[in-house]
């Protein structure tokens, strides 16, 4: 199972943004914009049928995948954020019952940070922004 994200920095005067891995694209997601990160059911886990299903359970409830693209939105509109079972899932705060979430491949964060020009800096590497699709 991978490692477990890295708690929230504290700053009261920068945004939090939870940083992902998709594909070698490094994307920073607004932290209020996600409800939960948590460890994928891939293939070789017992509960691999949820992946193929296109959901996960998390904390008991059904949460349904779907490509990033779909839960966010990303200024580069030919990114094509592919929806298959990946290490940790991100779970985007919804306003009803059902859960949504993407698979992405590496997670950090959250970390605070201010965007410039559409994307954020974290040890030299820039990660573009999105927002929620809400």
């Amino acid at each position: 199972m991978p490692p477990a994200p890295p708690e929230f920095s504290s700053s009261p005067r920068q945004p939090h943004w939870l940083l992902v891995t998709l594909d070698e694209q490094h994307l920073a997601i607004g932290a209020d914009a996600v409800e939960a990160v948590f460890a994928s059911c891939l293939p070789e886990q017992p509960e691999r049928y949820s992946s193929f299903l296109g959901a996960q359970l998390y904390q008991g409830r059904p949460v349904f995948m779907r490509p990033l693209t779909e839960l966010f939105k990303l200024a580069d509109p030919h990114f094509f954020a592919p929806s298959q079972p990946r290490p940790w899932c991100v779970m985007a705060r919804q306003s009803g019952p059902v859960g949504l979430a993407c698979w992405v491949d590496a997670v950090i964060g959250p970390v605070s940070a201010v965007a410039r020009l559409g994307q954020i800096e974290y040890q030299q590497q820039p990660y573009k922004t999105v927002l929620s699709a809400q």
